[in-house]
């Protein structure tokens, strides 16, 4: 079929009459390397994107990876240790799981997640700091 029997009337009258307009070569290059920009511009912050979606992704799994370890390593510490030993920090063979996912959530609380972790918190309470703890027990002069 010719085109312009697909057409629909008015808009082949319309088409006929609207002055056509002619583009410079410079308008056309400066059409071209504004898109080419714009284009590089969407697929940077694209790939921008991506990258640190994968980033944190990884991330999250390391994390994991590093938080079971610690895990398995406290659970294997304590569980080294004889009866007496457990009796005197005061928890009880059958509680190690549990104490060490205790102090797992209290570290990555605290904001100590990679720091060593005073044996003594284990099972200890969270402390409450009074405000004149300072003015009751200053500090040693060094």
């Amino acid at each position: 079929m010719k085109p312009e029997l697909i057409q629909s009337p008015s808009r082949a009258s319309a088409a006929d009459t609207e002055p056509t307009r002619k583009l410079s070569r410079a308008t056309l290059e400066d059409y071209a390397r504004r898109a080419h920009r714009l284009r590089s511009a969407a697929i940077s912050r694209a790939v921008k994107s991506v990258v640190a979606a994968l980033a944190r992704g990884f991330e999250a799994i390391f994390q994991a990876f590093k938080r079971s370890r610690d895990r398995r390593k406290a659970i294997g510490e304590l569980s080294r240790l004889n009866e007496r030993m457990l009796k005197d920090i005061g928890i009880e063979r059958s509680q190690i799981p549990i104490i060490v996912e205790l102090l797992l959530e209290r570290r990555k609380a605290d904001g100590v997640a990679g720091k060593a972790y005073p044996l003594r918190l284990l099972t200890s309470a969270p402390a409450q700091r009074a405000a004149d703890d300072d003015e009751c027990c200053p500090p040693l002069a060094a």
